[in-house]
C-alpha cells in the first residue's frame, strides 16, 4: 500500500511503518500516521499509547478500501 492514501485520509504528515517478526513464520505490520501538530517524533512518537474505538477503525478501513479501488 502506498502511504499517500493513508496520509490523505488521516491528514498525516508522516506515516511510520513498523514490522514485527516473531518465532512463528508470520509478521505483524503497523502503519502509524503522525499529524503535523503532534510534537513527538520518531521513537518518542511510537512510545505513545494510541487507541481508537471500533467505529473509528471501521471508518478508516472503509475509506482506505475506497481509496485503493
Amino acid at each position: 500500500m502506498k502511504c499517500t492514501e493513508l496520509k490523505s485520509i488521516t491528514g498525516a504528515e508522516r506515516v511510520y511503518q513498523l514490522i514485527m517478526l516473531e518465532r512463528v513464520p508470520h509478521f505483524h505490520a503497523w502503519l502509524m500516521p503522525r499529524a503535523k501538530e503532534v510534537p513527538e517524533r520518531g521513537i518518542k512518537f511510537l512510545e505513545k499509547d494510541f487507541t481508537c474505538d471500533e467505529s473509528a477503525a471501521q471508518k478508516l478501513a472503509t475509506a482506505l478500501r475506497e481509496a485503493l479501488k
